[in-house]
Order: C-alpha cells, then sequence, then structure tokens
C-alpha cells in the first residue's frame, strides 16, 4: 500500500484521539454549566406514588454554541461522504454497486436533516454546505489517490479484486467515523431532536459499515461495545 496513504490514515487516527478527548471535555463542560434535564427532585424523598419530576433547564449560550458546531460539523461529514461515494462507486464491484448507491441516497438525507435542523434553531445562514475541509485535505484525498493508482495499475482480475475491496474497505472507516463523531454528539448536542438525529446517523452509519462489512468476511466485531476511536477530530469541527 502506498506509504503517502498509510501515513494519512495513521495522522487521521492519531487525530481522532484528541478529538475525543475534546470532545469529552466539551461535554464534561456542558454539563457543569448546564446540565440540560438534571435537576432536584420535586417528589417529598419517601413518596413511593409519585414519579420523580425532572425540568429541563435553559439552553446557555455555551450549548447553543456547542449545538450548533456539532450540527454545522456533522453536515459538514454526510456531504464529504457523499461526495466519496460519488467518487469511489467506478470503482467496486457489481456487488457493492447497490449498496453504495443506497447509502449514497442515505447520505444526502442526513445532510438535508441536519441542515433544516439547524435552520430552525439557528437561523438560514447558519446551516453548512460544504463537505468538511479538515477531513477531506488530511484523510480523504490522500487516501483517495492511494487507491485510484491501485486501481488504474491493477493488471489482472486478482488485482482488480483486490482494489475493488480496498475501496470497500475505504468506505467502512468513512462509515465508522460517522457514526463515532455521531456518538460522540451525543454527549454534547443540549436538545433531544438534535440527538435524536445523531442517534439515527450513528445506527444507520454503524448498520452500512456491518454491510459492507460482511462483504469483506474479516470485520467481525471483536467486541460488544460501538468504540469512538475513529471519531472526528479536533480539526474537524466546523465553527
Amino acid at each position: 500500500m502506498d506509504q503517502t496513504r498509510d501515513a494519512a490514515r495513521r495522522q487521521f487516527l492519531k487525530m481522532s484521539g484528541v478529538g475525543l478527548a475534546g470532545a469529552a471535555f466539551l461535554a464534561a463542560c456542558s454539563k457543569k454549566t448546564s446540565p440540560v434535564g438534571e435537576a432536584g427532585v420535586t417528589a417529598p424523598p419517601d413518596s413511593s406514588t409519585t414519579a420523580p419530576r425532572v425540568p429541563l433547564l435553559d439552553r446557555t449560550p455555551t450549548d447553543k454554541d456547542n449545538d450548533l458546531v456539532q450540527l454545522r460539523t456533522a453536515t459538514s461529514i454526510e456531504l464529504l461522504t457523499v461526495d466519496v461515494y460519488g467518487q469511489v462507486e467506478q470503482y467496486l464491484s457489481s456487488q457493492a454497486v447497490p449498496l453504495a448507491q443506497r447509502f449514497r441516497q442515505q447520505h444526502q438525507t442526513h445532510a438535508a436533516d441536519l441542515q433544516s435542523l439547524t435552520q430552525r434553531e439557528f437561523g438560514l445562514k447558519a446551516s453548512y454546505d460544504q463537505p468538511n475541509p479538515s477531513l477531506s485535505a488530511s484523510f480523504v484525498k490522500p487516501t483517495l489517490a492511494g487507491l485510484v493508482s491501485d486501481a488504474t495499475n491493477a493488471s489482472d482480475a486478482t488485482a482488480r479484486a483486490a482494489s475493488a475491496q480496498a475501496f470497500v474497505r475505504f468506505l467502512v472507516d468513512l462509515e465508522n467515523t460517522g457514526a463515532a463523531s455521531a456518538v460522540v454528539a451525543l454527549g454534547i448536542l443540549s436538545l433531544a431532536t438534535m440527538r435524536e438525529a445523531a442517534g439515527n446517523i450513528a445506527a444507520l452509519s454503524a448498520r452500512r459499515a456491518a454491510a459492507f462489512g460482511s462483504q469483506l468476511g474479516d470485520l467481525v466485531p471483536q467486541v460488544a461495545f460501538f468504540s469512538v476511536e475513529s471519531a472526528a477530530p479536533i480539526d474537524a469541527l466546523v465553527k
């Protein structure tokens, strides 16, 4: 595999750890400044018949700023993924193409839903409409360049099959990034509607990764929990 592509992927994974740490820090700060949904129980301590009421607290300016960053970042990741699917479809096997086409449409829907949600909460000019520039430069472009080079130079059926699988593996990485980033966002977003959108993206991205992984045969999960190590790095946040 191309050394430039290897370096880009290693750097991406290294940066992802920073992104997770930063997200955890933001989540912790958010809980300290405005623990939405967490408050004192209004029912008497000895009550056994009345369910405790947990009033929602008002969102602070910091909550709103974090919400906007997370929504814009998630939108940019979805738009980047849409772009990638469009670029790699021609290099996929006939078995993978139908999945890729369907998944691309799903990502378009995710992006449109996130843009609508952003506009409802923050105004028409607040939503984001470009692929994530940081992930594109640090991960997608160098990786795709290597994969396309391998596909172009594939001289026989075995090499072409290996190249097609490498593209699928790349899509799995990208889906895992989307899923992990959405999981991290769940700990930051302050409104239920936003968390619902993030949860939906996380679940569907994980399913898409699993669907592609079943074609590769060697991507069977080894643990029973979802890792967020592939979350987008802190540099990928769109402010």
